[in-house]
């Protein structure tokens, strides 16, 4: 299990904990996915939801919210880094692959990822 500190807009520190099998699909360094789990988290409070990093692929990532309370959705995020930065690009629960690839993710990425979230949503 590996541990990320980040800060999340002047509420303190906050630790988010990734098994290191859940975190990417092998891709992405350390940092990398430290900075994209404080993007995200900066989405989710932790008493509502957890964040996971399904897949990164070169430039782009999907993100799964699973919901921890019984009145709300599993909620999945679309990221681009640009500028060594992470930037959200679509959250929400009816995001199609014509979504992403408006907003530039290549057709094959934009088809990937979208799959890797509706497995993972299956496997939970």
């Amino acid at each position: 299990m590996s541990v990320f500190v980040v800060m999340i807009f002047g509420l303190g520190f906050k630790s988010v904990a990734v098994a290191a099998s859940q975190a990417v699909d092998g891709s992405g360094s350390i940092a990398e996915r430290e900075a994209l789990l404080g993007t995200v988290s900066k989405q989710c409070q932790p008493q509502w939801c957890k964040p996971e990093i399904v897949k990164m692929i070169d430039k782009y990532a999907a993100v799964i919210f699973w919901c921890k309370k019984k009145d709300c959705e599993n909620d999945a995020a679309y990221l681009k880094r640009a500028g060594g930065k992470w930037k959200l690009v679509e959250q929400g629960t009816g995001i199609e692959p014509d979504d992403l690839k408006k907003d530039g993710f290549p057709d094959r990425i934009a088809n990937d990822l979208m799959k890797a979230i509706i497995m993972k949503r299956r496997s939970h």
